[in-house]
């Protein structure tokens, strides 16, 4: 019987190609043939999100608007969303910042949407965003911001999560 740290069987090939291939360049897309289980509404905030295509981000409230909700209904879905980076929750921040990431409003998987926003080119020096059209709307509320080039290397050279 495998213990607590033990895989019982190991990832299919497909699974690690995709990841390798996402980590080596964020452009490429997550293909995953599975489709994430959630609620209706869980669903229909997942598939918006994942047309919002890598160095883009998009408010919680400008999604939630496009979709007549809340921001914190947005908020739970992706709190919801059991596949992180096929469905990149990632990209909906905050008015404000970050926002949260699984839940996490200040420690580790925080650090891991900082991180993953970096990973794409999105996230600025001082944690800030630049603004452009995301989802096809002028409303959305996207933005866009390149890492300096001063930074990319640094960046780069950074461990994963």
């Amino acid at each position: 019987m495998p213990t607590r740290h033990q895989n019982p069987t190991p990832a299919p090939r497909w699974i690690s190609e995709a990841f390798d291939a996402y980590f080596a360049d964020p452009a490429q897309p997550i293909d995953c043939p599975i489709e994430p289980a959630g609620t209706a509404f869980q669903r229909r905030v997942w598939a918006r999100i994942a047309v919002i295509p890598p160095g883009q981000t998009v408010t919680y409230g400008a999604l939630a608007s496009a979709l007549g909700s809340s921001a914190r209904a947005v908020g739970n879905a992706c709190r919801a969303n059991p596949v992180p980076l096929r469905v990149p929750c990632h990209r909906v921040v905050a008015a404000n910042g970050l926002g949260g990431f699984a839940g996490d409003r200040d420690g580790r998987l925080l650090a891991i949407k900082r991180w993953l926003l970096a990973h794409e080119g999105t996230l600025g020096t001082e944690g800030t965003f630049g603004t452009e059209r995301a989802l096809g709307t002028e409303e959305t509320g996207a933005r866009r911001m390149r890492r300096p080039a001063a930074q990319e290397d640094s960046a780069d050279d950074a461990s994963r999560p």
